[in-house]
């Protein structure tokens, strides 16, 4: 789910939850190769949630093949926790949104629920994320996209990846949300047609969103699990890559498309599917580096959120306000200022955003956010001056 709208600001900020006071603020930011990690927890929690993340990452370049090397802090996906699912809705502006995912040049953001940690099945709040993840690391590492169902099969596979208390990571695990989506669906037949041969216009045909996301993941299940069925996934989509239209990709890669509905349908009754088992010496995580916030910046991390998610116009008016409350009494603190002149860029303000973050940089000089944020004031500032004489 990569586009949803927000609501007003106001609401969202005093709902929240996340703005109780400053003294009962424990935030956290977990940094690791891949992940820039912002939660009100525990710190191992946290630490283990960080550590997780990594070994996902991991693990699918195990499964891919695929290699995404480590970003940069500005390249790291930011990954906000935010307390709860009616959050979550608050903060994305529509009801039975579970996590979301931004993606953006050098500043794409995942906002999800909470953190639970559990050896197993993931809790659904990690298959959000890990789901929308995986949306990250496949259109990162791949030049050409894949066809809706496939992209999103994919995701709902990589999506359900659990880990053992020995370190080992099980990719693939029984979704069990979207084996009940099936189920309780109006069409209980298991036809693959609709989404192989799709309309881009009405992308997801005669189905609903969770009839069309539960059928791409059982398919996508099915196809990379079946020992007699490997490499058929890989076919059908280079298939499509050299111009075949989908269903003629499918005939080609899959065989008959009847025959495979047949088998898919006996799959789905089952509920044996297989999933693959990455070992723990295969898996590389890496140091994860955990920082306390400070007072000011943890009673501002409301502030930075909405202001991460985006806002425009009378939100990011009010927004700002909040912001210079919180800057007022925190006027030495670096990132509180860095937070402040986004919020200031955001509402259009462009010489207030230049003044904080010209002084978050003298105060810390080694805080890149800052200078960026006053390149982006700047460039606006000048883009808006009248051209000189000669020029």
């Amino acid at each position: 789910m990569m586009a949803i709208v927000a609501r007003a600001v106001a609401v969202w900020l005093v709902s929240l939850g996340l703005m109780a006071s400053e003294a009962q603020a424990a935030w956290y930011e977990a940094s690791t190769d891949h992940f820039i990690l912002y939660a009100d927890d525990k710190e191992a929690e946290i630490r283990l949630y960080a550590e997780n993340l990594e070994r996902f990452h991991s693990a699918m370049e195990i499964v891919t093949g695929n290699i995404l090397d480590a970003s940069s802090p500005s390249g790291r996906v930011q990954v906000y926790v935010v307390g709860s699912l009616k959050q979550v809705e608050k903060l994305a502006g529509q009801r039975g949104i579970a996590g979301f995912y931004l993606a953006r040049a050098g500043n794409s953001a995942a906002f999800v629920q909470t953190i639970r940690n559990q050896e197993g099945s993931p809790h659904f709040s990690t298959v959000v994320m890990q789901h929308e993840y995986a949306h990250h690391f496949l259109f990162s590492t791949t030049r050409f996209p894949m066809p809706l169902w496939m992209s999103e099969g994919a995701a709902e596979f990589f999506g359900a990846t659990g880990y053992r208390a020995d370190g080992s990571v099980a990719v693939g695990l029984h979704a069990s949300h979207r084996w009940r989506d099936l189920y309780f669906a109006k069409n209980t037949k298991i036809a693959v047609t609709p989404l192989l041969d799709y309309d881009p216009d009405k992308p997801f045909g005669t189905m609903d969103r969770d009839s069309f996301y539960s059928r791409a993941w059982l398919l996508y299940h099915f196809l990379s699990t079946k020992p007699e069925r490997e490499g058929q996934l890989r076919a059908y989509w280079l298939n499509v890559l050299r111009g075949t239209p989908s269903i003629d990709a499918a005939q080609n890669a899959f065989g008959s498309v009847s025959q495979l509905e047949r088998e898919l349908a006996s799959y789905y009754r089952s509920r044996q599917g297989k999933h693959i088992e990455v070992p723990a010496d295969k898996i590389e995580v890496g140091d994860v580096t955990l920082r306390a916030l400070s007072e000011g910046e943890a009673a501002m991390m409301p502030v930075r959120i909405r202001s991460q998610r985006g806002v425009a116009g009378k939100d990011a008016i009010k927004l700002v306000q909040e912001a210079r409350a919180i800057a007022k009494k925190h006027k030495d603190d670096a990132r509180v200022l860095n937070v402040l002149a986004k919020a200031e860029f955001d509402a259009g303000n462009v010489d207030a955003a230049i003044a904080a973050a010209g002084r978050a940089a003298k105060i810390a000089p080694n805080l890149p956010e800052a200078l960026v944020h006053k390149g982006r004031a700047l460039f606006r500032k000048t883009s808006k001056l009248p051209a000189r004489a000669g020029q």
